[in-house]
């Protein structure tokens, strides 16, 4: 039996449990969960997610999940801001400072103004907010998976 492959879409030429992988993320950005349902161990999951190419997919995915949903940085913050207070009430100290940690780099709260970012142009004036890139949504997935 030949290699199972995905033949059309975004996900074209990959195999079918790399496609099943990033599909499963892309749901809730739980790489453990998401190996699980493609039948592939963490280990394995970890090293499909790092290939160059899979980067590339899940890149174009999260722009376009971003784009769909109307993400910003405003809704992130709002996000941010719910989670803490989650956190804080079921007592998980470790997610809710990851929730904070995020909101205190936020542009708007400057709380960290060294590394807040500036979105000012070149020409002094103000343009709006930036999208998130891909990743930093990954890393954000990353930190409040990592707390829980």
């Amino acid at each position: 039996m030949g290699k199972l492959t995905v033949r059309m879409g975004p996900l074209a030429g990959l195999h079918r449990s790399h496609a099943l992988l990033i599909i499963e993320w892309l749901k809730d950005f739980s790489l453990q969960r998401a190996a699980e349902a493609a039948g592939m161990t963490f280990e394995n999951a970890t090293k499909v997610m790092k290939r160059e190419d899979v980067r590339a997919i899940v890149d174009g995915q999260l722009e376009e999940l971003m784009h769909n949903s109307q993400i910003d940085a405003q809704w992130l913050l709002f996000e941010l801001v719910d989670n803490h207070r989650l956190a804080r009430q079921q007592g998980n100290i470790a997610a809710s400072n990851a929730a904070l940690r995020i909101i205190a780099q936020h542009v708007t709260v400057k709380a960290l103004a060294p590394i807040a970012v500036d979105h000012t142009s070149s020409d002094g004036s103000m343009t709006p907010a930036p999208a998130m890139t891909p990743d930093e949504l990954r890393g954000i997935a990353d930190e409040l998976e990592a707390a829980c």
